[in-house]
């Protein structure tokens, strides 16, 4: 079976650059960790942090309970339907691409919530 693990938990990637805690993460066409654009929903969370392109990160997978997320601005409202933003963060006004709803608010750029992820086919 050529290597195959089937992974219940966070998966450990190289990091394609530095990565904070808590952004979303999306594969690069060399299959490392890299900050998700806010045209795509990416794999997962950042869990670690990769302080230099090359260093290892573990990555919870969106598929696999709540994360932690950095927002782009302020979420007043819990339960918004959160989307994609810039650099790895979440909105509840810009983007297009649905990443779940939060259990918390968050208080404006770079601050921390709850959300429940949409498992988007």
């Amino acid at each position: 079976m050529g290597g195959y693990q089937m992974n219940e938990g966070p998966i450990t990637l190289v990091a394609a650059t530095a990565i904070a805690p808590h952004l979303r993460v999306a594969l690069d066409s060399s299959g490392q960790a890299a900050i998700a654009g806010a045209s795509e929903v990416g794999i997962g969370t950042a869990l670690t942090r990769a302080v230099n392109a090359g260093d290892t990160i573990s990555v919870q997978l969106m598929n696999h309970g709540t994360h932690r997320m950095v927002a782009s601005e302020a979420i007043a409202a819990i339960n918004s339907t959160l989307y994609a933003a810039a650099g790895g963060k979440v909105s509840d006004t810009a983007g297009t691409v649905k990443i779940g709803v939060n259990k918390e608010t968050a208080t404006g750029d770079g601050s921390e919530l709850e959300v429940i992820p949409i498992v988007q086919s």
